[in-house]
């Protein structure tokens, strides 16, 4: 039986590829377009942390990930996280009074849920398999197999789904947080830009809202051929006024760059882009990695854009009875097989996606650990992983008059949706 290990087969003349094994949610990044943020994460306070606590000599200090671990020590699935609002007024001056005129500051909440994420594999692994397949590292294989599953279930599935839909995906199909619980709703991005169109309005209703649904998914449908991502394009980008409140990233020797990810057709288009050809000449983007290796895996640099090709990390858009959907689906929220993101070659519209530091909040409930289920006097019959993760993007309801506002204020990032058709070969 192909891929199934029973004691009694003789699995030897199985083609088996033994890669390096997994152990910790800290090897997981590497296996990951994502995972070159997430080795490093940075308090609210943005100093950077890696595992062991320490800070990477000459490394920025800010990072698209913040990694929450109170959970790991506190009960509960969510964590609300504190974000005081900008004072507003200009101050006084000279002699004129500030006792009893000085100003109130706001203080407003996001929260980031986790769920327990679970897979396994059957083994049936007896003594004279383990003799058998001593060469093929069987259960280690299966550690490490399972650790890729993981890393691409995250890459795909969990990270995105909190850019484009507020939280991750085990938490929005979880029927015990979904609908139970008033702040875990699918709630596009407040900063949704379509090419051509602008950012999407608030004119039906305000993010969270049916309304607010509606727009997105009619600005969706004007997406045609002409509406490409271009350099013109991402100049005037960066002079809108809600893209210039989302925070630079600074590298080691000062330069200044927001992160843009784009899936490989809209990344191959641009490529094509005129401005963009003049200004990645040879060697450009490889001399920038050198002097900032933070920019490692960038594929352009343009006005201020550090431009990654984020592979099916970047979901195609739809839209069906009024509404958008996210990913290579016909029904929202309907994936059950890692294949859905192995091409996008049938979509035609999809959602960039743009990066300023803080924009992902991470909580952990508990490390990778793995698990096991035995059978036959401790013979090993499944092999399986658990840990309690989730991510969220951090919005925030505005609550300046001490009450719930109507709209969500996010910040950190911003979704953006051009057109992109596969390449002509």
């Amino acid at each position: 039986m192909a891929n199934t290990f029973f004691s009694h087969d003789f699995s030897a003349n199985y083609p088996i590829v033994k890669a390096q094994g997994i152990n910790t949610q800290f090897q997981l990044p590497q296996y990951m377009f994502w995972g070159r943020w997430m080795k490093k994460y940075t308090t609210l306070g943005k100093k950077a942390v890696v595992p062991n606590g320490s800070i990477p000599v000459n490394e920025v200090v800010n990072s698209p990930f913040v990694m929450h671990r109170e959970l790991e020590k506190q009960a509960g699935d969510n964590i609300e996280i504190p974000i005081f609002r900008e004072f507003k007024e200009i101050g006084k001056k000279g002699d004129e009074q500030l006792f009893n005129r000085t100003e109130e500051r706001y203080l407003n909440f996001a929260r980031v849920y986790i769920n327990e994420l679970r897979h396994g594999e059957k083994v049936r692994q007896g003594n004279m398999n383990t003799q058998r397949l001593k060469k093929y590292g069987i259960p280690e294989s299966s550690r490490t197999g399972l650790g890729m599953q993981l890393a691409k279930r995250l890459n795909f599935l969990e990270i995105p789904y909190a850019l484009y839909l507020k939280h991750s995906f085990s938490v929005l199909t979880d029927t015990k947080m979904f609908g139970n619980d008033a702040n875990v709703a699918r709630v596009s991005h407040p900063n949704f830009y379509v090419v051509g169109d602008g950012k999407v309005s608030y004119s039906s209703g305000y993010p969270g809202t049916a309304g607010y649904e509606g727009e997105v998914a009619t600005a969706l449908d004007t997406l045609d051929a002409t509406k490409v991502i271009s350099g013109s394009y991402l100049r005037a980008l960066n002079a809108d006024d809600q893209i210039r409140k989302i925070p630079y990233f600074v590298t080691k020797n000062g330069t200044k760059f927001r992160l843009l990810l784009l899936d490989p057709y809209g990344m191959a288009a641009l490529r094509d882009d005129a401005d963009i050809k003049a200004m990645n000449r040879t060697g450009f983007v490889d001399s920038m990695i050198t002097k900032n290796p933070e920019l490692t895996g960038m594929e352009l640099f343009y006005e201020g854009w550090a431009i990654y090709d984020a592979g099916h990390a970047v979901y195609p858009l739809q839209t069906s009875g009024g509404i958008p959907l996210y990913g290579p689906t016909a029904t929202a929220d309907t994936f059950t097989n890692l294949d859905d993101f192995k091409s996008y070659s049938a979509y035609n519209k999809f959602g960039g996606i743009i990066i300023g530091d803080n924009a992902i909040a991470e909580a952990s409930g508990w490390d990778l650990k793995w698990t096991g289920e035995m059978w036959d006097h401790e013979h090993i019959k499944e092999i399986g992983y658990s840990i309690g993760i989730g991510f969220s993007r951090p919005d925030y309801m505005n609550e300046d008059d001490g009450t719930t506002g109507q709209y969500l204020i996010n910040d950190t990032s911003a979704i953006v949706a051009y057109f992109a058709s596969v390449p002509t070969l």
